[in-house]
């Protein structure tokens, strides 16, 4: 994947004059993300100089912490966890409305978690060394954001960020499983036994999808997936075609097919081999509609923050990121 034109490198005096701000989720991984913290502290000390942090210790309090950070003038965020911790923190950089507290902010990723999908897309596989040595270097980029409109648990209209895949179907009970299963060093086998352990028991939903205001004629999907990365479920390249920053959502949504079909073909999800297989469809579009028959559940960079209906929009580079 080669980027050139959405690229800007930070001049020295800038770097120098950032506040750094880490947000640290100790239970990622099943608490790899503690177990991890002290060597990398240092390490990231030695790469960036001094910073200041906190670790989370609910869902959502990773939100809280980037938007105080960034309210209080930090403009260097990085995320120390896995997507669901990347997720909440770019969830702070934003007011309720939409609109950045900061755009002069950049996000830094230093991945420790189980899923961490969006790191794939960037280059990064599951490598810490690799990060902290962007995180010291001047090369930011400008990436596209997902927005995503659907019902709260509550019941009332929300509004949430995603950088990297959302999906309505299948994946929120994916999402489920998984984070019921015990942490096997990364969320491949995580993931991949979660996946075949839903799909045995998931019935087929009647989904309607509006793609730029086209109806598309509805019918029974098992998941549809609204990418902007290209990577989910712990590493199935389910849109090896998305790029961040090229103002597009890739849909992939997959048709009904026996049991013993769908496992065969986990491999080449995760290869990203699935070619022109008549159980997936693809569109491209900048808006993208979702309503079913029944209130599917809604994942957004592997949470579950609601169901259906929901809308997603993509926002044309939304943020900077170190790459």
């Amino acid at each position: 994947m080669t980027i050139a034109t959405n690229v800007k490198i930070l001049s020295a005096a800038v770097k120098k004059s950032m506040k750094t701000f880490v947000v640290v989720n100790p239970s990622a991984a099943g608490g790899e993300g503690l177990r991890l913290w002290p060597a990398l502290a240092d390490d990231l000390h030695r790469a960036i100089g001094p910073f200041d942090y906190e670790f989370t210790n609910a869902a959502g309090a990773a939100t809280l912490l980037a938007g105080q950070a960034v309210t209080q003038g930090y403009c260097r965020i990085v995320a120390v966890g896995g997507d669901g911790t990347l997720n909440e923190v770019i969830n702070g950089f934003f007011t309720s409305d939409g609109v950045p507290i900061n755009p002069d902010v950049v996000l830094g990723c230093l991945p420790a978690g189980s899923g961490t999908d969006f790191w794939k897309t960037l280059g990064i596989r599951d490598a810490l060394k690799p990060a902290l040595r962007i995180l010291q270097g001047d090369r930011t980029r400008c990436c596209d954001l997902l927005r995503v409109e659907l019902v709260g648990h509550d019941g009332r209209q929300m509004v949430r960020f995603g950088c990297n895949v959302a999906d309505v179907g299948l994946g929120g009970e994916v999402v489920s499983r998984a984070k019921r299963l015990p942490a096997w060093g990364s969320g491949f086998f995580n993931y991949l036994v979660a996946s075949a352990m839903a799909f045995w028991q998931w019935e087929p939903t009647t989904m309607r999808i509006v793609v730029d205001g086209e109806e598309m004629t509805p019918e029974p999907l098992i998941i549809a997936i609204v990418a902007n990365g290209q990577y989910c479920g712990g590493g199935m390249w389910i849109a090896p075609e998305a790029e961040l920053d090229d103002g597009l959502i890739n849909l992939c949504a997959i048709r009904p097919m026996a049991k013993r079909q769908f496992l065969a073909l986990l491999p080449r999800l995760y290869g990203g081999k699935l070619g022109d297989h008549p159980a997936f469809f693809r569109r491209t579009g900048r808006q993208i509609e979702v309503a079913a028959s029944t209130p599917l559940k809604v994942t957004v960079d592997g949470e579950v923050p609601g169901i259906v209906p929901a809308t997603f929009t993509i926002l044309p580079k939304a943020i900077r990121i170190f790459c």
